[in-house]
């Protein structure tokens, strides 16, 4: 029969835990961006270029991110219980900034156009309405109401979303774009190496978004390692949007139709990636060195 652990043995797993998942963060960011980057480089794959795609079809890419968002909430709720209900739905709105690289696409659009107040005008309404919809979606998911009430609640927020919180705060990083200088393109691909490794690195800030919300959500995801994995990945890809992405906006790429399915397949890829390796991550941390 075991011996029990003792508290030191305890701390040392701890330590080990943290020293496992740090090396994970550092190996899973540049391995999922790898999967597009080879793709873009390699195979020659284009970025895709979305023309003229119907509000609608925004509208319903919203809806399924954050109805995926609003299940991840419901799933987390368990291990979320005990702190401010407010603290916890701003910090499902940061993860879900943190998730679509907001920080990281400021930092290479401002280093390659050589101005961070044009980029920040750029991506702020997109990153803001995402975080206010986010922020309330977990909220409102976070609390005790029925799951028809919530669906509702959810089908009203997205709506405002789409049709008037973006477009407004769209038409005011429009307006301050106005009263700045064009910026000048100081880097076009291929990209040197300092630019490279820029996209590499703040990589890891969807990659960390993904580990805490597997934190959040791991024990709650139900029975069995491979359950738990697939429905990890699977509710990320939701969030990110990739499932629609390649389903449906992809028709609205300007692009021969096989091109355009690559050309947003490979930020799918990218997803898929990321989402199995942190699952993969977490459950042996979890059952390993967590036990």
């Amino acid at each position: 029969m075991p011996k029990p652990i003792d508290e030191s043995q305890r701390a040392a797993w701890s330590r080990g835990t943290w020293l496992f998942l740090l090396a994970c963060v550092g190996v899973i960011a540049p391995a999922s961006l790898f999967v597009h980057d080879f793709m873009l480089e390699t195979l020659k794959v284009p970025y895709p270029k979305t023309v003229g795609l119907p509000i609608s079809v925004k509208f319903l890419g919203d809806l399924v991110r954050m109805a995926a968002l609003a299940v991840l909430c419901r799933v987390a709720r368990p291990s979320l219980r005990g702190g401010s209900r407010l603290v916890e739905a701003l910090s499902i709105g940061v993860l879900l900034v943190m998730l679509h690289e907001t920080i990281r696409v400021f930092l290479i659009e401002s280093t390659i156009v050589g101005s961070s107040m044009y980029t920040a005008c750029d991506i702020a309404p997109r990153a803001l309405s995402w975080f206010v919809c986010g922020v309330a979606v977990a909220w409102i998911s976070l609390g005790d109401q029925k799951p028809r009430t919530v669906a509702l609640a959810i089908i009203a927020l997205v709506a405002v979303e789409v049709f008037a919180l973006h477009p407004a705060l769209d038409a005011v990083g429009a307006s301050l774009m106005q009263g700045l200088s064009e910026p000048v393109i100081r880097y076009t691909d291929p990209y040197p190496f300092k630019v490279n490794l820029l996209i590499y690195v703040t990589f890891i800030e969807p990659t960390i978004a993904a580990f805490v919300i597997a934190a959040y959500c791991w024990p709650h995801l139900g029975t069995g390692s491979l359950r738990r994995i697939m429905a990890f990945t699977a509710l990320l890809l939701l969030v990110r949007g990739r499932f629609i992405a390649l389903l449906v906006e992809s028709f609205w790429v300007d692009q021969p139709r096989m091109t355009a399915f690559l050309a947003v397949g490979q930020f799918f890829l990218e997803t898929l990636v990321l989402g199995l390796l942190v699952a993969l991550a977490w459950n042996y941390a979890s059952s390993r060195l967590l036990r």
